[in-house]
């Protein structure tokens, strides 16, 4: 029986079950049985393929689950897994013996019907909802989603400069904004303000996604030259009235030059620094100075206005020119006809009512009564506020709501999601009241329910992070580390399998950190990697340790691809990347995966920018001087030797050409020029981009040159590609884009069977396990920025908070504990992720530079349990096939015969038998009306128009002989459970499309008969193939096969 799950006959509908799943607890499994066992049942309402949703919030665990599914639909119908079934039965009330059969219908109808075979990612729900009632949103019909702001920023932005000068609202708005960044402490002067202003605006756009809210200017003029003057006025009353009084003033400070020069948050940091009166406390008790003191605490009361005050109005001037500038954006939207995916929501959230749901099911053609989502925890406020009407409307019928997540994994609050709303809902379930996430028609029924056991590691594994999280973690709790545990990070429950109790391995090691290396948390992840260190130089640290633990591994028969090496940025892992590269172990990341960084894409790139921009010396240089053009050269017998290329540069300095100028007229490289260059030259600007570098590709024949790289080629043709669909046609179009940080448009898909070791991020590695995961834990904590923000009302308040400001004012310190306890939960929450990754063995290497390091103190120095030997217990994945991609040249003659009329003619007569012969049926009455049906029909459809009446004849005679025969006549039969397929399509392992004319499946029996026409040939090699496909799809079965000449009537079985 399932963890979670009950018998289909036992669920009282609506019902709304919560699962909270630790990591590696098989919420997948769960997921996926819930589903079958939703769409078998006959106990259960409204469960057609189309009635049922699942959501995940990734394309890839929505294709996983997708795959999951029908993998165990096919083993049910196959009955092919006794434990599989057990499980399904065990939710079912149908017998176990109907369940294949059962199986084997929703298969069918899921492939059938594919379309309906809803399990997608959020956003993709959310746009098929927005695109059915795109009419209602007076958007064009064409629109377009973006999945960055990116070119819609850019735009926007450009098109609000454009009125700079004619509008003087927008021009103050602007000073304001420049000034406000330029007086931010550490910026440097903004030269390009443009750009600023579109990383600032993009921060804000996802504020309000997060929030739902708009973000609105709520300062309030005055009031911090207001608060000054009487700072200002009391300060030098007291300073007065202390000389006057004989009393002894204390040092001077900056205080009153911070006041007149409006330095606020220096005037702030000072008051809290210096909580005192300005006056030195006499020994003897005095009047005058207790009147003082009084006048000073009432001037502290001023000082927590002023902070507020400041902190409101700081970033005033980004809200105003904010809010003029989505006035522009929406023009974009419309003009360019593009919305951006985060936009959605605020479309949806708004146009879904209880009274519209009914038609919007209409347009999509399918009612939802049963939803299933996964990953729940990750469900950002703008996501909710879509699925909300949905769910209530699905549970005011008969309908179903399962959700699985896990609180202690919710590490994407900086991609806006809020584990608070699955809390909150895990609290209301359990209340039985319901609320603002329970609706009223499942408050008493509702459930929640725990998955225990872990599946994936080991019981020493296992152990250890509950040592970590439930007693280290848990004694931190309530100190400045660990303020607040509101993700049961330090409460949850979970067991190893008990046959696993003693299985897994764990490491931990402190290594110390070179005194002069730079601190990682103080970059912004954009860095290129640090400098290889000599030979003779000092160990990087941490490097001697993951190669030593990754031998160590691989010599145990581990495979490179069973190791994953995880770290906070990728930053971090370019370092290890060098190193494993440099001691031969094969290794994948981030970097290695983007196709920028493979030296023979840079060279076309180079090639690119020049002629994008001929008078690019310095891309042209670096392209003729590279690889590429070498290797060309080559074929020319031109060898392009160092001295050649400094040649060129010498006469280019004599003649202040341009270098392609003196390269076309030098009489070596002339001839390179006329021969690869000069055709691409002349195209350049009138071809598309794509034809462009596939001409290129071809003239300098890359990808025989570079055949190792042709991975990397193929995506850079794909990327030109795709960018072209989305109307960036302009050689300069593909090089901005190439130029941005974190392109996924050039990152390629490392395959299942890729054997190289994994590095990845933290946040990368969630929701996948490894049989040894080594964790780089680096001694950094990301920097705080100041920008916060809070809802006022229905709107959202942007106030910038230091530590200093929070500490003066409560409600600025409630905003900014609140933002502080959130830090600290994704960030505890993330190591909790990455120390669950592990199946057999967990490392964890902490490179320290001070005993305060957090990890240090968090991950003792330990070592437990036992290592795994894996020889002989190696499993190897490859492939089904690799097939090597065609040489663009072809030969004249690939089939043998050449195309003649004459055998076209006859190709076409060998189709119209085909035809005839799938419409034909087991007569009824007399053979010659069958036939004669059949050619009526032919006739009609227009199959015989390229024959005379002579030709029709005689084939319809052919045909009428050929159904004469009794052996024949048997394989047109309809008898009770035949199932008779013609012009079936199989897809075989090569990939390839196989289309056979007959199949006759009955009982343990299978026929397969192949038609022919034409003179006769040895046909054995492809109905071997078609046997092997068969017998593949068909376990078991017996298979015959037929050859049958339909001129003939000659039949011929195979063997």
């Amino acid at each position: 029986m399932s963890e979670v799950l009950i018998k289909d006959s036992e669920y009282k509908f609506p019902h709304l079950l919560v699962v909270s799943a630790s990591a590696g607890s098989g919420k997948t499994h769960a997921l996926t049985l819930r589903y079958v066992q939703f769409l078998l049942s006959p106990a259960i309402p409204q469960n057609e393929v189309q009635n049922i949703l699942a959501i995940t919030f990734t394309k890839n665990a929505a294709r996983e689950m997708k795959e999951r599914i029908i993998a165990w639909l096919k083993a049910l119908a196959l009955n092919s897994d006794k434990e599989t079934l057990a499980q399904t039965a065990a939710v079912l009330k149908i017998k176990p013996k109907e369940i294949p059969a059962a199986a084997a219908a929703a298969l069918d109808r899921i492939l059938k019907g594919y379309s309906d075979f809803q399990v997608q990612t959020i956003d993709s729900f959310d746009k098929n909802i927005f695109m059915a009632s795109i009419n209602d949103f007076d958007l064009p019909s064409d629109i377009e989603l973006a999945l960055n702001y990116t070119d819609l920023l850019n735009y926007s932005i450009a098109d609000m400069l454009s009125r700079s000068g004619k509008d003087e609202a927008l021009d103050r708005s602007l000073d304001d904004f420049i000034s406000t960044l330029n007086r931010t402490e550490g910026a440097i002067f903004a030269w390009k303000p443009e750009e600023k202003m579109a990383k600032e605006f993009s921060v804000l756009l996802g504020i309000e996604a997060k929030k739902y809210g708009n973000i609105i200017d709520h300062s309030e003029p005055g009031k911090v030259n207001q608060f000054l003057i009487v700072i200002k006025t009391e300060y030098e009353g007291i300073i007065t009235e202390a000389q006057k009084s004989g009393l002894e003033l204390k040092k001077p400070s900056k205080f009153m030059e911070y006041v007149s020069s409006r330095e606020i948050s220096k005037l702030l940091d000072l008051t809290i620094s210096n909580r005192t009166l300005p006056v030195a406390k006499p020994k003897k008790a005095d009047k005058a100075y207790e009147q003082m003191m009084g006048r000073w605490l009432e001037l502290r009361q001023v000082f927590e206005q002023l902070a507020y005050a400041h902190a409101t109005s700081y970033y005033s001037a980004y809200a105003r020119l904010f809010g003029d500038f989505k006035t522009y954006l929406a023009r974009s939207q419309k003009q360019l006809g593009i919305v951006h995916l985060n936009d959605l929501g605020r479309y949806l959230n708004g146009y879904l009512r209880e009274e519209i749901i009914p038609e919007v099911y209409l347009r999509l053609g399918a009612r939802l009564n049963h939803f299933l989502i996964d990953e729940f925890q990750d469900t950002s406020p703008m996501q909710w506020l879509t699925l909300d009407p949905l769910f209530r409307e699905a549970l005011s019928r008969q309908g179903s709501l399962f959700v699985v997540g896990d609180v202690k994994q919710a590490i994407y609050m900086f991609r806006n999601a809020d584990y608070r709303i699955m809390r909150q809902m895990m609290e209301e379930a359990k209340s039985a009241k319901g609320g603002e996430k329970v609706p009223a028609s499942v408050a008493g029924s509702a459930h929640v329910k725990s998955l225990l056991n872990n599946y994936r590691s080991g019981g020493v594994i296992v152990d250890y992070v509950n040592g970590v999280f439930k007693g280290k973690l848990k004694a931190m709790l309530g100190t400045e580390d660990f303020a607040a545990d509101d993700s049961g990070l330090t409460e949850y429950e979970q067991q190893a399998l008990p046959e696993r109790k003693s299985q897994g391995y764990v490491l931990v090691k402190h290594i110390p950190a070179k005194a002069s290396e730079p601190e990682d948390g103080e970059t912004n992840g954009d860095e290129s990697p640090a400098a290889e260190t000599e030979e003779t130089g000092p160990p990087e640290p941490g490097r001697d340790d993951l190669l030593a633990i990754i031998k160590d591994v691989l010599s145990r028969g581990y495979s490179p691809r069973d190791i994953a090496v995880l770290a906070h940025k990728n930053a971090q892992l370019e370092d290890a990347v060098g190193w494993l590269n440099k001691a031969g172990i094969p290794v994948a990341s981030s970097s290695s995966l983007d196709i920028r960084n493979r030296k023979v894409v840079a060279e076309l790139a180079e090639l690119l920018k020049f002629l994008d921009s001929p008078v690019d010396d310095l891309s042209f240089y670096r392209f003729i001087s590279g690889n590429i053009m070498n290797r060309a050269a080559s074929s020319l017998n031109i060898n392009l030797t160092p001295e050649l290329l400094h040649a060129l540069l010498a006469v280019r300095r004599e003649s202040r050409e341009y270098l392609y100028q003196c390269f076309k007229r030098d009489a070596v490289l002339g001839q390179l020029w006329s021969v690869f260059l000069e055709p691409l030259y002349q195209k350049a600007g009138y071809y598309p981009l794509y034809d462009l570098l596939s001409l290129a590709m071809k003239a300098l024949n890359v990808f025989a040159n570079f055949a190792e790289e042709a991975d990397s080629l193929a995506k850079m043709l794909e990327s030109v590609n795709g960018l072209e669909a989305k109307g960036a046609n302009s050689i300069r179009d593909f090089l901005e884009q190439a130029g941005r940080q974190d392109q996924e448009l050039f990152q390629q898909e490392l395959p299942e069977y890729g054997d190289a070791v994994r590095l990845m991020t933290f946040h990368k590695a969630k929701g996948l396990g490894f049989p040894v995961v080594i964790n780089l834990l680096y001694d950094s904590r990301a920097s705080k920025g100041s920008i916060y923000y809070a809802k006022e009302g229905d709107d959202l308040a942007l106030y910038r908070i230091t530590k200093q400001t929070a500490e003066i004012n409560d409600t600025l310190g409630g905003i900014f504990d609140r933002q502080a306890i959130d830090d600290q939960i994704a960030e505890m929450n993330l190591l909790y992720v990455i120390c669950t990754r592990a199946k057999y063995e967990l490392y964890n290497l902490v490179v320290y530079k001070s005993d305060k390091c957090f990890y240090k103190r968090l991950f003792d120095v330990t070592e437990k349990g036992a290592k795994r030997d894996v020889k002989g217990d190696k499993a190897t994945q490859s492939p089904t096939e690799i097939i090597l991609p065609e040489n663009f040249a072809r030969k004249d003659d690939i089939r043998g015969d050449k195309w003649t009329s004459h055998r076209l003619h006859e190709t076409r007569k060998g189709e119209v038998y085909h035809r005839a012969l799938e419409l034909a049926e087991e007569p009824s009455g007399r053979l010659n009306e069958e036939v004669e049906r059949v050619f009526a029909r032919l006739e009609k459809e227009g199959t015989l128009s390229d024959f005379s009446a002579a030709e029709a004849t005689e084939m319809k005679q052919h045909v009428a002989t050929f159904l004469e025969d009794q052996k024949i006549k048997e394989w047109f039969r309809t008898d009770e459970g035949r199932n008779i397929s013609k012009e079936k399509n199989f897809i075989g392992r090569d990939g390839r499309l196989y289309r056979m004319d007959r199949l006759i499946v009955q009982d343990e029996r299978l026929t397969l008969v192949d038609f022919k026409t034409g003179r006769e040939g040895d046909h054995r090699k492809q109905m071997k193939e078609y046997a092997e496909i068969l017998g593949e799809v068909y376990p078991g079965k017996k298979i015959r096969v037929f050859i049958a000449h339909v001129e003939t009537a000659k039949v011929e079985e195979l063997s």
